[in-house]
């Protein structure tokens, strides 16, 4: 019975958050051996009001993920970032995404 219902609580929690995190990940590249990772996302109202903390602490692991990997955090709002991890070559763009997306 308690199985059940932590099944579908978690079901109403993803029904009820869909859509609330929009992200866009790119690749910039300036010269051949060098370029950025960048990340924009951008949270939904309903997102921080249903659980504020809990978004404060993902974007709070982004921010430590970027700077272990010498990269920018740039807060645009309470609910939009803009992520930049620099890289080198390819070799440390494949460390660099794989260390990032936790791969």
């Amino acid at each position: 019975m308690k199985v059940l219902k932590v099944i579908l609580i978690s079901f109403l929690a993803v029904l009820l958050l869909n859509g609330c995190v929009k992200y866009e990940v790119g690749i910039n590249f300036e010269s051949q051996n060098h370029g950025e990772i960048v990340q924009h996302i951008k949270l939904a109202d309903e997102l921080n009001n249903f659980s504020g903390k809990i978004v404060s602490e993902w974007l709070k692991s982004i921010e430590t993920r970027v700077d272990k990997l010498q990269g920018k955090t740039q807060k645009i709002s309470a609910q939009e970032i803009l992520v930049t991890v620099p890289f080198n070559n390819g070799a440390e763009l494949e460390e660099k995404f794989n260390r990032f997306f936790n791969l």
